[in-house]
């Protein structure tokens, strides 16, 4: 009898967060919000900062993260990703300063470009949180 559950492993650069097995998982692909289910075809996708769902005995636990690759290989979902934060250890305060930051009018295309990248985090995180 074929398994009925994935195993998700969600690592960054610090260790491991999460592994454990799961009846569900939702990530955040850059072409939109993706489902996977045990039995899934294998994949390999590049995730955008978002949020990470994972239901576990009919409970979900929701995670920020950072961006980063994803792979399905049998029944093993694995997230690389620079940070993922559990919903309940978000820091709302750092989020709110984060939204508040203005690139100096002399910055370049990069300092733009990251400036509104981290804006997007921030506000990605403060939705996670509240909801």
């Amino acid at each position: 009898m074929a398994n009925s559950t994935l195993r998700c492993v969600v690592v960054t650069p610090e260790k491991a967060v999460v592994d454990t097995p799961a009846e569900y998982v939702s990530l955040p692909l850059f072409d939109g919000q993706a489902g996977f289910l045990p039995r899934r075809a294998p994949l390999v996708g590049r995730m955008k900062p978002g949020s990470l769902v994972i239901r576990t005995q009919g409970k979900d636990e929701t995670y920020f993260i950072d961006g980063g690759i994803v792979q399905m290989k049998g029944e093993v979902i694995t997230l690389l990703t620079g940070r993922a934060v559990p919903k309940g250890q978000i820091d709302t305060a750092a989020a709110l300063k984060e939204l508040e930051v203005s690139p100096s009018p002399s910055a370049t295309g990069s300092v733009l470009e990251e400036t509104r990248a981290s804006r997007e985090r921030a506000k990605v995180m403060l939705r996670i949180a509240r909801g």
